[in-house]
C-alpha cells in the first residue's frame, strides 16, 4: 500500500503514543499498586542485608509486625535485638529500619521505612509503615 510522507508521520505518532502510554501503564504498576503481600515475621530472614531480602521481605514482615503489634510494649534493647542495627540515628524517641529503597534509571525516588516509636519508658508506643519521596 502506497503511504504519503503524512501517512508516515500519522503512523508514527501513533506507535509513539502506543509505547508512552504502555510505559506509563508500567510505571503506574510499579509504583502506584502495592504488591508485597504480609509475610509472618522471621528474625533470620529479617536480618539479612542484601537488597533481594530488603524488596521481598522486609516490606511484608514489616506489615506483620505492625498489624499484628509484635513490637508495642517491647523496649528499645529487645527491638535491636529482634530486629538488628537500625538504618537510623538522630532521633530520640524514634528509630527506623529501612524496607524498600525505589529507584528511577540508578536515582532513589523514594523509601518505605519502619519507624518504631518509643515513650518516656522507653518502650515501643507504635509502628509504623512510613513512605517517602526523595529529591
Amino acid at each position: 500500500m502506497w503511504l504519503n510522507f503524512d501517512g508516515v508521520i500519522m503512523r508514527n505518532k501513533i506507535i509513539l503514543i502506543f509505547i508512552l502510554s504502555g510505559f506509563g501503564l508500567f510505571v503506574i504498576y510499579q509504583f502506584l499498586i502495592d504488591q508485597t503481600p504480609t509475610i509472618p515475621f522471621k528474625q533470620e530472614t529479617w536480618q539479612i542485608q542484601d537488597s533481594v531480602s530488603y524488596n521481598t521481605s522486609r516490606l511484608g514482615m514489616a506489615r506483620d509486625l505492625v498489624n499484628r503489634k509484635l513490637l508495642v510494649g517491647k523496649t528499645r534493647e529487645e527491638v535491636l535485638e529482634l530486629l538488628g542495627k537500625t538504618d537510623s540515628y538522630g532521633r530520640e524517641n524514634i528509630i527506623s529500619y529501612k524496607l524498600v529503597e525505589k529507584f528511577w534509571i540508578i536515582d532513589p525516588v523514594s523509601i518505605e521505612l519502619l519507624d518504631i516509636t518509643f515513650n518516656e519508658e522507653n518502650k515501643v508506643e507504635k509502628a509504623e509503615i512510613r513512605f517517602q519521596k526523595i529529591g
